[in-house]
């Protein structure tokens, strides 16, 4: 691009930026004569009727086709586009727009660091092209607006925006990660890749869009991001430290290992962030909302969280020695052994639940909560709400679970001997891999249940409900005892070595099982069952059984007892 090309495209972009400033100021005159026309109103005393002397009107124009040459004695008429709705603003808006009148936002020049100030703007083409070419020493650059959404920056060497402003910009699932890779010293002829930052201290980008940008290990020291648009940012280990994100949206936001200490968030939305291991010491935290976010191994301490919703927030071994923890909001909020908290802070006091061996959570609501990796055992969890809770890996030997609500749960690679789950609402429940050994599910409901690969050794399911349950193969139910449960057209896949189904309604059902040797089929309704060929029933018993219709598909019955009470004699 030739320096005149430039050139007009920084006029360009000027005469933009004034036109979007003038209907800003249209806005806030118009509310300016409403106020003004009331305060006169209240001045007289008057009625409604009463004439009231008006202020100056706004004229409205189709277009900013020109500005004054020179400046007026008396005020400018505000020329306003009619293509831009001018909408009334609230009183709040009124305010804030006053404090960024006064404050410079809306000026042609933003003092950034004391006396530093921005003026001509960069275009994102211009700013690309120039990408392109090699440029990678961006400093001071004002980029207020520019749409980088998508782009893929800084990838083979170092980009330097340091200072810029990007006010407003579009960053939308842009890249802003520096690979660099250095021969350190050849290992098997491997050379080892580092991921290094790209430069944004001191960058401007109030009221940018970040969703989903990629911004992995940068340097953001003492930038300024209010209002920011970061939701679903990938933040991890970068450096946001002294850095103003008032306001600004990080909900879903992958911020491992981030460093904001000394940081102003206040009223910023971190809901369902991930912090895990986040550095947010003395940080103001005031008014945010971090509902169900992970702030696992976190540092909070001295934090100001005044005001601050953290409901069903993870602070499994956070730090927050010293925090304020005035009117803190955290109902729900889980919290370990290690947890630390300010010294004669109770937890429990405003409802926070301690996650441990025989903890007492007898109706706790720990619905859609990552228990991942946590150990339960002994703990009363009876009528606690535990709908689509993550169980992945959790120990529950010896708790009770009695009542409990576990629908839609995802319980896998778990451990549950002896666990009392009576009663309990397990429907549409998740088990893959799991240990529910020797435990009680005596009448629980495990309607369209997954099972599939489950251990259910000795469980008892007298009275259960297992419609439309999901089983294979590799689900054990040896030993499992089905007592007087409804198993009418089931397909029941897996073993059932010494399964107990004792008086259960199995008209029509399917038992696709190679083993059921010594189970207990007493009073059992089996009529029109069917059994896959060659299925080993040896010892079984069929006492009192109903068997019309059965077929047996050369089953092995050797020592099995009939209905009529006799041993099975093979014909020869």
């Amino acid at each position: 691009m030739s320096e005149g090309d430039r050139d007009l495209a920084a006029l360009s972009a000027k005469v933009e930026q004034l036109e979007t400033k003038l209907n800003q100021l249209a806005k806030y005159s118009k509310k300016t004569r409403q106020e003004l026309e009331q305060l006169v109103i209240e001045m007289v005393g008057q009625s409604e009727n009463t004439e009231v002397p008006k202020p100056p009107e706004i004229k409205t124009t189709s277009t900013v086709s020109s500005l004054p040459e020179i400046l007026p004695s008396s005020p400018p008429e505000i020329a306003i586009s009619e293509a831009e709705n001018i909408e009334d603003l609230t009183d709040f808006e009124f305010r804030v727009e006053r404090f960024l009148l006064l404050t410079g936002f809306y000026t042609d020049e933003v003092e950034i660091q004391g006396d530093r100030v921005y003026t001509d703007r960069l275009s994102a083409e211009a700013f690309l092209e120039r990408y392109q070419e090699g440029d990678r020493d961006f400093s001071g650059v004002n980029l207020a607006g520019a749409d980088l959404k998508s782009q893929a920056l800084n990838r083979d060497s170092e980009l330097n925006l340091s200072g810029a402003n990007l006010r407003k910009a579009n960053l939308e699932q842009s890249s802003w990660d520096r690979f660099i890779y250095a021969n350190i010293g050849r290992v098997a002829d491997r050379i080892d890749r580092y991921l290094l930052a790209a430069n944004l201290n001191n960058v401007d980008l109030c009221l940018a869009c970040l969703k989903k940008a990629n911004l992995v290990n940068v340097q953001l020291h003492k930038s300024k991001l209010i209002k920011a648009d970061l939701k679903e940012v990938k933040l991890m280990a970068s450096n946001v430290s002294y850095a103003n994100l008032m306001f600004a949206n990080l909900s879903e936001g992958d911020l491992y290992k981030t460093n904001f200490s000394h940081a102003n968030l206040n009223n910023a939305c971190l809901n369902q962030a991930n912090l895990q291991q986040a550095n947010l010491s003395y940080a103001s935290l005031k008014r945010i909302k971090a509902i169900k976010a992970d702030l696992q191994q976190a540092d909070l301490s001295y934090a100001d969280l005044r005001h601050a919703d953290l409901t069903k927030a993870n602070l499994f071994g956070a730090n927050l020695e010293g925090a304020n923890l005035e009117h803190t909001i955290l109902k729900h909020t889980l919290y370990d052994s290690y947890t630390i908290f300010p010294e004669g802070f109770n937890p429990k006091e405003v409802g926070a639940y301690l996650i441990a061996p025989h903890s007492k959570l007898r109706g706790a609501d720990l619905s859609e909560t990552n228990l991942r990796d946590v150990n339960l055992t002994g703990a009363d969890l009876a009528q606690a709400n535990l709908t689509s809770a993550n169980f992945q890996n959790v120990t529950l030997n010896s708790a009770s679970l009695y009542q409990a609500n576990l629908s839609k749960a995802l319980i896998v690679s778990s451990q549950l001997i002896k666990v009392d789950l009576s009663a309990s609402n397990l429907a549409e429940a998740f088990f893959t891999n799991t240990f529910l050994t020797a435990s009680n599910l005596n009448n629980c409901n495990l309607n369209k249940a997954n099972i599939e690969g489950t251990i259910l050794r000795g469980v008892s399911f007298y009275d259960a409900q297992l419609y439309d349950i999901k089983t294979n193969g590799s689900t054990d139910f040896d030993g499992a005892k089905f007592q007087e449960v409804n198993l009418i057209g089931f397909q029941l896949y897996g073993s059932f070595k010494n399964a107990d189904f004792t008086r259960s309604q199995m008209c029509s059902v399917f038992i696709y099982a190679k083993e059921l040797s010594g189970s207990n089929f007493t009073g059992a309704d089996l009529r029109g069952a069917v059994f896959p060929k060659g299925v080993n029933l040896e010892n079984a018993n069929f006492t009192n059984a109903q068997i019309a219709g059965i077929q047996w598909n050369e089953a092995k019955l050797d020592g099995a007892i009939m209905p009529d009470g006799t041993k099975y004699q093979a014909q020869t």
